[in-house]
């Protein structure tokens, strides 16, 4: 639904997590692809903008790491973690 660049992605539960980057609303938007369906969902927002970074299933959990985010007009690069919690 919406053209990411450099976002964090996984493979999660059978689905594709794309999570932020850039072009997406707010730098923080996650679109969650299921193969079997075929279908587009959104995902609970990031904690805040964030792209260039890594995401990855970690013993069953999906974790999100590194990356930058912009504040105001620069870019803070970072290495903060987080795991989703359902």
């Amino acid at each position: 639904p919406h053209p990411p660049r450099s976002c964090q992605m996984a493979a999660y539960q059978g689905e594709i997590w794309l999570m932020g980057g850039r072009g997406v609303p707010g730098g923080s938007a996650v679109q969650v692809y299921n193969p079997r369906t075929g279908r587009w969902r959104s995902g609970p927002p990031l904690p805040r903008e964030l792209a260039w970074g890594a995401a990855a299933d970690v013993a069953g959990k999906l974790v999100v790491t590194g990356g930058a985010g912009r504040y105001g007009s620069d870019w803070s690069y970072n290495n903060r973690t987080w795991i989703l919690s359902e």
